[in-house]
């Protein structure tokens, strides 16, 4: 139960950081922040912020923090960082795969 509440938690988090930034290039250069603010890929992230920090929550009550926020991290940079290449044509070069791998690597390290 408490992994699944995990796992949910960094879906959404994960979900909503991509869809703030989908938000804001939707809005583009000429709609300014009240146009980002009131699409729809703005409320559906801002909403699973809320989802993410209520299922964290819950994963929290029987997950060590020092397991739970690794998790959340390293999961989240594999997440954010595979959509952003894939939607938003963001570069994963040598040096940040580099960096993403050792994020990754420390946290199989605290897991274990």
């Amino acid at each position: 139960m408490h992994t699944l509440a995990l796992i949910v938690a960094l879906c959404a988090n994960a979900g909503a950081n991509i869809l703030i930034k989908a938000a804001g290039r939707h809005a583009g250069p000429e709609g300014g922040l009240v146009a980002q603010f009131l699409g729809w890929r703005f409320l559906v992230g801002v909403s699973l912020f809320g989802l993410a920090l209520a299922f964290y929550t819950v994963a929290l009550r029987r997950i060590d923090l020092a397991v739970g926020y690794p998790v959340m991290t390293g999961g989240g940079l594999l997440i954010v960082a595979t959509a952003s290449a894939l939607l938003f044509q963001e570069q994963l070069g040598p040096l940040r795969l580099a960096g993403m791998a050792l994020i990754v690597v420390g946290a199989v390290l605290v897991l274990r």
